[in-house]
């Protein structure tokens, strides 16, 4: 289960080769040394996963977001809240 807030907006990185993802070029490089790379939007890459039955997605919104929020600390791509 992998659980976002609907407002998360990240690119990440991923080999063409492969699905491995990294959130910067250099972090894939490590297990993608010379194969093609891509940015993306993460969500396109949980939606092809949830698509392929690897995954499930949960959207959360409005005061589930936030708790989330709270739980886990400031989260990339988010904007800030309060």
């Amino acid at each position: 289960m992998v659980a976002v807030p609907a407002d998360v907006d990240v690119d990440v990185v991923r080999c063409l080769n492969a699905d491995w993802l990294a959130q910067d070029e250099d972090g894939l490089r490590d297990v993608c040394p010379d194969g093609p790379i891509a940015r993306a939007p993460l969500k396109e890459h949980l939606l092809a996963a949830v698509k392929r039955g690897r995954a499930r997605l949960r959207v959360l919104r409005g005061p589930d977001a936030d708790r989330m929020v709270e739980r886990v600390g400031p989260l990339a791509g988010l904007p800030r809240r309060g």
